[in-house]
């Protein structure tokens, strides 16, 4: 998703996550760690989705609000761990 810098592709999927997490009851999505990877001997590498801070800033900013919205307490919301 990165490599894309489709931040409307990043917003479809994880409001996508959140309304279907909401629908089985689930209010709590882990989703992506936001690590820059900086340094290919660390762990968790695969977890990261691009090495540029200010993209990755965007890309956080983006799933936090597909995934919560302006009012957590819609249905079709989650919140995000």
């Amino acid at each position: 998703m990165g490599s894309s810098f489709d931040l409307d592709l990043v917003q479809a999927i994880y409001a996508a996550a959140a309304e279907e997490a909401r629908a089985v009851g689930i209010h709590m999505l882990s989703t992506l760690v936001m690590e820059v990877d900086r340094d290919p001997r660390m762990g968790r590498n695969e977890e990261a989705y691009t090495e540029d801070p200010y993209l990755y800033m965007r890309l956080g900013e983006t799933i936090v609000r597909a995934t919560q919205g302006s009012d957590i307490s819609l249905p079709t919301r989650s919140s995000r761990c």
